[in-house]
């Protein structure tokens, strides 16, 4: 399902890729394996099919496991054309080789 309606981008074909998107963001920023805890999306315009899009991520915090990141999905032509903007919270998880592998800041496991 890419088109719900004639000529305009099915708003769960959006969802999908920012979360992959920002899923990538999340990793990069923790050097973990990151999960979504919680996805808030605001549609503000349908996309039109055939548009070119910018997805632009923000961290917004990251404190212990939880790393929260704000996004908006831009016109790549003008910026000022967001079609979908909102915040999301994801979780980092403690995989012992990621940790050996690299130093993540600020992260503190926690009981299991």
């Amino acid at each position: 399902l890419i088109s719900l309606f004639l000529n305009y981008r099915h708003g769960g074909c959006s969802a999908a890729v920012i979360d992959a998107v920002l899923g990538v963001c999340a990793h990069e920023s923790t050097f973990l394996p990151c999960l979504t805890a919680n996805l808030n999306i605001n549609y503000r315009m349908k996309i039109p099919l055939g548009s070119t899009v910018q997805i632009i991520c923000t961290l917004a915090s990251f404190e212990g496991r939880k790393v929260k990141i704000d996004f908006k999905v831009v016109n790549l032509k003008r910026k000022d054309i967001v079609y979908i903007e909102g915040t999301s919270l994801f979780v980092a998880t403690l995989n012992v080789l990621s940790i050996k592998n690299k130093n993540p800041p600020n992260v503190k496991p926690i009981d299991q």
